[in-house]
């Protein structure tokens, strides 16, 4: 019996910006530089960049991932217009 492998999105928050990076290293060092889960991590790393950088200018942490979350929503969006 074969099971369908299932996509399952995950927050960037669900890990830290250092397992992220880990992920996307251990990624590379497999070969694979390309694909939905190198995707998934590096837009995970640009949500997290994003954060620290509200937090750093003084928003609130969690209106920095509230913004953040915004910010990733439009690069999605903008993402799947330019593949059709």
């Amino acid at each position: 019996m074969t099971t369908a492998s299932t996509a399952r999105t995950v927050h960037p928050r669900d890990r830290t910006a250092r397992e992220w990076r880990g992920s996307l290293g251990a990624m590379a060092s497999r070969g694979e530089v390309d694909g939905p889960r190198v995707q998934e991590a590096t837009a995970a790393l640009a949500w997290w960049k994003h954060r620290g950088a509200m937090i750093e200018t003084g928003i609130d942490p969690e209106r920095a991932e509230e913004l953040a979350d915004l910010i990733a929503a439009e690069t999605a969006t903008d993402a799947e217009a330019v593949a059709r």
